[in-house]
Protein backbone atom coordinates (compact mmCIF):
# COMPACT_ATOMS: atom_id res chain seq x y z
CA UNK A 1 0.00 0.00 0.00
CA UNK A 2 1.49 3.48 -1.41
CA UNK A 3 2.55 5.67 1.88
CA UNK A 4 2.61 9.54 1.84
CA UNK A 5 6.18 10.90 3.48
CA UNK A 6 5.16 14.63 2.24
CA UNK A 7 2.93 17.18 4.63
CA UNK A 8 1.14 18.95 2.08
CA UNK A 9 0.95 22.03 4.16
CA UNK A 10 4.80 22.51 4.18
CA UNK A 11 4.73 21.85 0.61
CA UNK A 12 2.76 25.27 0.29
CA UNK A 13 4.36 26.99 2.85
CA UNK A 14 7.68 26.35 0.63
CA UNK A 15 6.44 27.44 -2.69
CA UNK A 16 5.15 30.35 -1.14
CA UNK A 17 8.84 30.97 0.40
CA UNK A 18 9.89 30.75 -2.60
CA UNK A 19 7.67 33.01 -4.35
CA UNK A 20 8.61 35.64 -1.73
CA UNK A 21 12.53 34.89 -2.38
CA UNK A 22 11.84 35.36 -6.19
CA UNK A 23 9.82 38.73 -5.76
CA UNK A 24 13.10 39.89 -3.19
CA UNK A 25 15.86 39.23 -5.40
CA UNK A 26 13.79 40.75 -8.52
CA UNK A 27 13.13 44.00 -6.79
CA UNK A 28 16.59 44.25 -5.34
CA UNK A 29 17.70 42.97 -8.98
CA UNK A 30 15.77 46.21 -10.02
CA UNK A 31 16.28 48.56 -7.86
CA UNK A 32 20.46 47.75 -7.92
CA UNK A 33 20.26 48.32 -11.89
CA UNK A 34 19.31 51.57 -11.37
CA UNK A 35 21.36 52.96 -9.13
CA UNK A 36 24.33 50.86 -11.10
CA UNK A 37 22.98 53.29 -13.97
CA UNK A 38 23.30 55.98 -11.72
CA UNK A 39 26.67 55.73 -10.73
CA UNK A 40 27.77 55.38 -14.28
CA UNK A 41 27.52 59.45 -14.74
CA UNK A 42 30.81 59.81 -11.83
CA UNK A 43 31.85 56.20 -12.25
CA UNK A 44 34.10 55.81 -15.61
CA UNK A 45 36.31 53.80 -16.41
CA UNK A 46 37.54 50.53 -17.49
CA UNK A 47 36.24 48.45 -13.83
CA UNK A 48 32.88 50.16 -14.50
CA UNK A 49 32.09 48.22 -17.53
CA UNK A 50 33.57 45.22 -16.45
CA UNK A 51 31.23 45.57 -13.15
CA UNK A 52 28.62 45.95 -14.95
CA UNK A 53 29.26 43.13 -17.78
CA UNK A 54 29.51 40.95 -14.45
CA UNK A 55 26.31 42.55 -13.15
CA UNK A 56 24.21 41.81 -16.10
CA UNK A 57 25.49 38.00 -16.42
CA UNK A 58 24.28 37.45 -12.45
CA UNK A 59 21.55 39.20 -13.28
CA UNK A 60 20.73 36.91 -15.98
CA UNK A 61 21.61 33.96 -14.04
CA UNK A 62 19.17 35.12 -11.55
CA UNK A 63 16.23 35.44 -14.00
CA UNK A 64 16.93 32.19 -14.99
CA UNK A 65 16.81 30.44 -11.75
CA UNK A 66 13.72 32.79 -10.91
CA UNK A 67 11.95 30.97 -13.95
CA UNK A 68 12.76 27.68 -13.04
CA UNK A 69 12.02 28.68 -9.22
CA UNK A 70 8.63 29.85 -10.03
CA UNK A 71 7.78 26.79 -12.01
CA UNK A 72 9.10 24.63 -9.70
CA UNK A 73 6.45 26.24 -6.97
CA UNK A 74 3.49 26.10 -8.71
CA UNK A 75 4.06 22.39 -9.40
CA UNK A 76 4.54 22.24 -5.89
CA UNK A 77 1.42 23.80 -4.97
CA UNK A 78 -0.84 21.32 -7.03
CA UNK A 79 1.29 18.22 -5.86
CA UNK A 80 0.10 19.91 -2.35
CA UNK A 81 -3.44 20.32 -3.70
CA UNK A 82 -3.71 16.74 -5.67
CA UNK A 83 -2.19 15.02 -1.94
CA UNK A 84 -4.85 16.95 -0.02
CA UNK A 85 -7.47 15.80 -2.19
CA UNK A 86 -5.98 12.36 -1.76
CA UNK A 87 -5.86 12.05 1.60
CA UNK A 88 -9.41 13.44 1.79
CA UNK A 89 -10.71 10.38 0.11
CA UNK A 90 -8.22 7.88 2.49
CA UNK A 91 -8.55 7.17 5.91
CA UNK A 92 -5.21 7.80 7.28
Amino acid sequence: MPQIYVNPEKLKAFSQELKNFISFIESIGVMTNSQLYLLRESWRDEQYDRFKEQFDKTMKLLQSFSETALKESLFLEKKAKDLEDYMKHKSF
